[in-house]
């Protein structure tokens, strides 16, 4: 079994898959965050990161790795 350190919270995990970057905690809090910010954006096509941040109360960090990786793309006002 290899071992990683959770991108997220930083402790050590089992990996069950390889290149696993989440513990799976954090892996099931990220997918429902995820779906969270999907689901606003659905609604409200135009909204900036603050709009997200304030309606969704996902963190900012959360939101701009979202962004980095290619997850979800913010338009503007």
């Amino acid at each position: 079994m290899e071992r990683g350190i959770c991108k997220i919270c930083e402790k050590f995990f089992i990996m069950i898959q390889k290149g696993q970057e989440m513990c799976n905690s954090c892996y099931e809090q990220d997918v429902n965050q995820y779906r969270a910010v999907r689901d606003y954006l659905s609604e409200n096509s135009h909204a900036t990161i603050m709009d997200i941040y304030f309606n969704t109360k996902i963190p900012m960090k959360t939101l701009k790795r979202y962004i980095e990786e290619g997850r979800i793309r913010i338009i503007g006002k």
